[in-house]
């Protein structure tokens, strides 16, 4: 999840009764009140029993919506990942009102919004008879979509590295575009010294999130490269190790996760070959 409001004023749920809603700027726009969208998509999440553990919204200088919603539920308590709703809400059509949720959810007021489902709706006469069905059929899929990645996850988590496993996974990442070679540094330094205590443990699942710790850094490439990890991290916990031709065998001869980090020099000579 990534949520940034550079240039937005940050308030809290009740101040966004508060926020004015101006007058269509044209015969066919109708803007929706922040809140009564924001409301649209509470009460969707509590009818299905989710509760809002964490909420966050900003207002940029045009008056335009950016938040999220951190959703718990104790039949889909799993220990590796939270259940996250991002909203925006334009009053000056430069976009619709839009959701957007998933397991690489990014909400960001210079414009950036995707997630794994996204619906929304322009700000037309009848937004608000079609709106709340597209959020209903979004919450139907974002349910099911959550489900499978607990099962993904879990399958990382029970995946364990050797120094082999790590390095492939690493060499893959980087054949496959999830990540520049020049971030691998610092990817491999996040896996040996997690910031996080919940990912000291050595498995498929800590370098997961050591690689999105460091894709975090770089929000616009987000999405597109977190579909590419997963793809190599999907790859690798179904099938285990695999073959790799002779001559990347030496880029494999990583330090153990107990070891030291990689210099800068001895990690361009490991990407030379």
């Amino acid at each position: 999840m990534s949520y940034y409001i550079n240039g937005s004023n940050e308030i809290d749920y009740s101040s966004l009764a508060s926020q004015p809603t101006p007058k269509g700027l044209t015969d066919t726009h109708y803007p929706i009140h922040h809140k009564t969208f924001t409301d649209l998509v509470i009460n969707k999440v509590q009818s299905l029993n989710y509760t809002i553990n964490e909420a966050r919204y900003g207002i940029d200088q045009h008056g335009d919506m950016f938040g999220y919603l951190k959703l718990d539920k104790d039949t889909e308590r799993n220990g590796t990942f939270n259940h996250v709703i991002g909203l925006r809400n334009s009053h000056c059509q430069r976009f619709s009102a839009a959701l957007a949720a998933g397991s690489s959810v990014m909400v960001c007021d210079n414009l950036a919004f995707s997630g794994d489902i996204e619906v929304g709706h322009k700000h037309t006469r009848h937004i608000m008879d079609k709106l709340p069905g597209r959020i209903d059929s979004m919450m139907q899929d974002i349910q099911s979509n959550w489900k499978s990645q607990a099962i993904r996850y879990d399958a990382y988590a029970a995946t364990e590295l050797s120094q082999s496993g790590y390095g492939e996974l690493l060499w893959n990442a980087i054949d496959q575009g999830a990540i520049s070679g020049s971030k691998a540094q610092k990817v491999i330094n996040e896996y040996m010294a997690p910031r996080h205590e919940d990912f000291e443990e050595r498995n498929a699942w800590s370098l997961f999130n050591a690689f999105t710790e460091i894709l975090k850094e770089s929000p616009t490439m987000l999405r597109e490269r977190s579909i590419k990890l997963h793809s190599v991290f999907d790859e690798h916990c179904e099938t285990g190790s695999h073959s790799q031709p002779e001559s990347l065998q030496s880029l494999l001869e990583l330090p153990e996760s107990t070891g030291t980090p990689l210099n800068d020099n001895e990690l361009t000579e490991m990407l030379a070959h």
